[in-house]
């Protein structure tokens, strides 16, 4: 993933069908929900992206480094924001 992250930001343009494109599409996601889950508000965000979670058992900033964490992260994001 690390990897993956450092090539989307050489890159100008990404492919939505691609991995690459797969993995920013995911990313995006994740933080759109965080934005309207707190109502936009960024020291939540960060809080939130900094603290362990019990539910998944980490630190989301650092879960999100892989695809599993990512899609840990999205999933209870999403979970919660129902």
């Amino acid at each position: 993933m690390q990897q993956s992250l450092a090539k989307l930001r050489t890159q100008l343009k990404i492919d939505p069908i691609s991995k690459h494109g797969e993995l920013a599409l995911l990313l995006v996601h994740l933080f759109k929900r965080l934005h309207d889950l707190s109502g936009w508000d960024f020291n939540w965000i960060q809080y939130f992206l900094k603290t362990k979670n019990r539910v998944t058992s980490g630190v989301p900033k650092e879960q999100i480094e892989t695809v599993r964490g990512l899609i840990l992260v999205l999933n209870f994001v999403e979970a919660i924001r129902s």
